[in-house]
């Protein structure tokens, strides 16, 4: 259950600061800011300190006795104060790096140096959600990039959204694949040291 938790923590979270982002780049009222980013904070509050186990109940009432019975006691965990804090923290960290890292880009790739890579890491984010909700492709491979270029339509160039759709998906995929490595090299290491 933690890590559907925090999954759940991170795309919830994700849309709310991707949507603060966007509002702020295209010049949203300050208070509507405010309301999304309370309306964010309290709803991710309320799901995780117990909210969403009506949910998962509501879910297992569905399924057949004996997967419910497998699966009853994921309802009745719950996260602490201390567990959603740390949580708020690593997530804001991580969204901290991330902007950070889109904000970059503008020296990797002086020719673009006019494009608003904040704005675009939001958009790249939501773009992110919905290629993972979607059960289309595995990975939400194409669904990502064509939701990125849906979403960017107007906002930059379209031939340079669909260099940093790809670029995206190709770093992606390389921060991956160096996890993996990484991952079974720890693992040998450790099957060698038994």
């Amino acid at each position: 259950r933690a890590n559907v938790d925090l999954m759940a923590f991170s795309l919830l979270g994700s849309t709310f600061v991707a949507g603060v982002i966007i509002g702020a780049r295209q010049g949203w009222p300050v208070w509507t800011l405010v309301l999304l980013m309370i309306g964010g904070a309290t709803t991710l509050a309320a799901l995780f300190l117990g909210g969403a186990n009506w949910a998962v109940r509501w879910v297992l009432d569905w399924l057949p006795v004996r997967a419910r019975a497998a699966l009853e006691g994921i309802a009745g965990t719950e996260m602490t104060y201390r567990r959603l804090t740390q949580a708020a923290a690593v997530f804001g960290l991580s969204w901290a790096l991330y902007v950070i890292g889109w904000s970059i880009l503008a020296k990797v790739f002086p020719s673009f140096a006019h494009v608003d890579f904040i704005a675009l890491s939001a958009y790249y984010s939501i773009a992110s959600i919905i290629g993972i909700v979607s059960a289309v492709t595995p990975a939400g491979l194409g669904v990502r990039e064509g939701a990125f270029v849906i979403l960017t339509s107007g906002v930059v160039a379209p031939e340079e959204v669909a260099f940093f759709a790809v670029f995206g998906r190709l770093w992606l995929m390389m921060i991956e694949l160096l996890l993996f490595v990484t991952g079974v090299l720890l693992l040998r290491k450790e099957g060698g040291a038994e």
